[in-house]
């Protein structure tokens, strides 16, 4: 089945923000969720608190990717940042 990610325009321009290295990293990550969204590397997890609603997955050892499933396989990526600009 298809996969459909849509990037939230918070995302993009916390994405744009980020050094080179990091916004590879996070690209490189997007595409192993592509293929399998719960694969061990990215360390998929459902949030509590406020972002209830949100899964996060590790883009680095402290980067991470919101993202919420709005239907089965369409995805709306919410933000990007350090464990700290996110829950900080």
């Amino acid at each position: 089945m298809a996969v459909t990610i849509i990037r939230s325009s918070e995302f993009e321009r916390h994405f744009r923000k980020l050094p080179l290295k990091i916004r590879e990293n996070v690209s490189d990550r997007l595409r192993i969720f592509v293929q399998d969204e719960f694969s061990p590397i990215l360390n998929n997890h459902k949030l509590l608190g406020r972002n209830k609603d949100c899964r996060s997955i590790n883009a680095t050892g402290d980067y991470r990717i919101l993202y919420r499933e709005i239907e089965n396989s369409f995805y709306l990526l919410v933000d990007v940042g350090t464990h700290s600009d996110l829950w900080g």
